[in-house]
């Protein structure tokens, strides 16, 4: 199995680098593959870069330059919903949609692609297999091209069109790439760290202060996940 590890930041991706035996790199357009071991498992990690787009062309190089992966993993920090979740709290995604696609116009739900799935379903089960030590929370993780922080509309949002879906954070990259993922039918998996709740006070500040303590949690259990799978 090659399994290909993406974080959108050099901080989603560092403490993983540590990790890799008899590693080498290769850079293809604009990126930088890391490619070798963790636990004998064939890794290659990439730093793709934030918001959207910038994690579709990261998924479209990636599977056009190596032919062999079997699996993608996300990883790294998100945005909590208040009174659901806390920093540090680590969610995996159940399912992923967009939250700021908005052509309900042509009878299509809020945050659907025309001519996609409702929403794109991560490989969930191959977890179910694994005796894991760490904790963590199964839910819906939304994304768009903006840092959240504003809680009224976040309520708004969630209330509006995701009330029965389980939305426990939001991020700027996850769906786009479930979304790569599942045009180009390769398994993908979701795992954000907690590192800021959306609407607390100075949450750019909590944020910051907490970034490297969710990266590192993310990444330990990926770990795990490594170790295990």
């Amino acid at each position: 199995m090659k399994i290909a590890i993406i974080g959108a930041m050099d901080e989603e991706i560092s403490f993983l680098l540590k990790n890799i035996e008899n590693y080498k790199t290769t850079n293809h357009y604009k990126y930088t593959f890391y490619e070798g071991q963790i636990f004998d498992k064939d890794v290659v990690v990439v730093k793709c870069g934030i918001g959207k787009v910038a994690s579709g062309l990261l998924v479209s190089a990636l599977i056009n330059y190596y032919k062999n992966i079997d699996l993608i993993i996300n990883v790294g920090v998100s945005g909590g919903i208040s009174d659901k979740i806390n920093i540090g709290d680590v969610v995996v995604a159940s399912s992923l949609k967009y939250a700021d696609v908005d052509v309900t116009i042509f009878n299509y739900d809020f945050g659907t692609i025309p001519n996609g799935p409702k929403n794109f379903v991560p490989k969930i089960e191959i977890l179910n297999s694994l005796d894991l030590n760490q904790d963590y929370k199964l839910g819906m993780i939304i994304s768009g091209d903006q840092f959240y922080h504003n809680k009224n509309q976040v309520d708004n949002l969630i209330e509006s069109y995701f009330k029965n879906d389980n939305v426990l954070c939001i991020d700027m990259e996850s769906a786009a790439l479930a979304h790569s993922c599942w045009f180009y039918e390769v398994d993908y998996l979701a795992i954000r760290a907690i590192s800021d709740v959306i609407g607390s006070d100075f949450q750019d500040e909590e944020y910051n202060k907490n970034l490297n303590l969710a990266c590192r949690k993310s990444n330990l259990f990926l770990l795990e996940i490594l170790e295990k799978i």
